[in-house]
């Protein structure tokens, strides 16, 4: 089987893998709680500068420059962090790296065989931690955060589809 997978193909791994990774060691609940008990200082913060308004009417005037600085400082922050994640992700692959370039997989008796102009990878069906799936693409995790990705679209072999759909877990990309 030969494919070659787009920046899209790679953007939907990361997607399904930052939801995977999250479900680890409820990694959800704690950032759950860590976001909430910021967003608790930021209210009792606004509701004491409207306390404090209240009682000096004057002040109320004064402020609104530090309100829409601090408007301001959330909504560059929210860009920077949309930004950078974007930036981030163009930067982990190149157009002429190993996931963009042709592939090549081939299946073996314990596993696959994944070459490409820069090499070959023997992948052991028992090195393989999970298989999840959405409606493009199979993911094969050998860590957490790491793994292939294999188009179902490029599966020909009936075998070798069988063995990938007995082994996926559905995942929903949110």
């Amino acid at each position: 089987m030969k494919f070659k997978l787009n920046r899209s193909c790679f953007t939907r791994f990361h997607k399904v893998t930052e939801q995977e990774v999250i479900k680890i060691g409820n990694i959800a609940g704690r950032a759950f709680w860590l976001k909430s008990f910021g967003w608790l200082f930021v209210g009792m913060t606004v509701f004491s500068v409207l306390e404090i308004c209240k009682t000096i009417p004057g002040l109320a005037l004064n402020l609104i420059p530090s309100a829409l600085y601090l408007i301001a400082a959330f909504a560059v922050s929210w860009a920077a962090n949309s930004y950078l994640k974007r930036i981030y992700s163009e930067a982990l692959i190149t157009d002429h790296g190993w996931y963009l370039s042709e592939q090549t997989v081939t299946p073996t008796d314990s596993g696959l065989s994944i070459s490409t102009k820069f090499g070959k990878v023997d992948l052991r069906w028992d090195g393989i931690l999970r298989v999840t799936e959405d409606a493009q693409n199979y993911y094969l995790y050998i860590e957490p955060g790491q793994g292939f990705i294999f188009p179902k679209e490029a599966i020909t072999n009936p075998e070798l589809r069988a063995q990938f759909a007995d082994r996926a877990e559905p995942t929903v990309i949110k």
